[in-house]
């Protein structure tokens, strides 16, 4: 009798386990680095609002004349946000020493934003003297 080539079940069910367990392993790494590059996206975009910012300033050296608020096409700054972002931006001049600028997730808004959840937001203080500091709430 001629034996027949082929792979057994058992063969198949241990290569399905192996490959059910690599991608057990991948999939979170993935998601990892989908949120942490979303979340540079919102920091990159405030630091171009920052740089924006600091050039009003010294322009005008006040921040009270700017409007508070989200930030759409027509700004002070001349800022465009990205399109097709996770994030949706805003200002806010609380003081005269200080301006705050707040990128907050819009998840529901973009699909590919996953990792994001509504509660994500990134904050940049940028003072009258030119220091800055930020802070994120993933």
């Amino acid at each position: 009798m001629k034996r027949q080539g082929g792979f057994t079940l058992i063969e198949l069910v241990v290569v399905l386990a192996i490959l059910g367990t690599l991608i057990a392993l991948s999939v979170p790494r993935y998601l990892g680095a989908r949120q942490k590059a979303l979340v540079a996206e919102g920091q990159t975009a405030l630091q171009e609002l920052k740089t924006m910012g600091w050039a009003y300033y010294l322009q005008n050296s006040t921040w009270a004349t700017l409007t508070t608020g989200p930030i759409g096409s027509p700004n002070p700054f001349g800022f465009l946000p990205p399109g097709g972002g996770c994030w949706a931006y805003s200002v806010t001049a609380a003081s005269a020493v200080s301006i705050e600028f707040r990128a907050t997730a819009t998840p529901a808004a973009a699909p590919r934003c996953g990792p994001l959840t509504i509660t994500s937001i990134v904050d940049l203080t940028l003072n009258n003297d030119g220091s800055a500091s930020t802070s994120s709430s993933l």
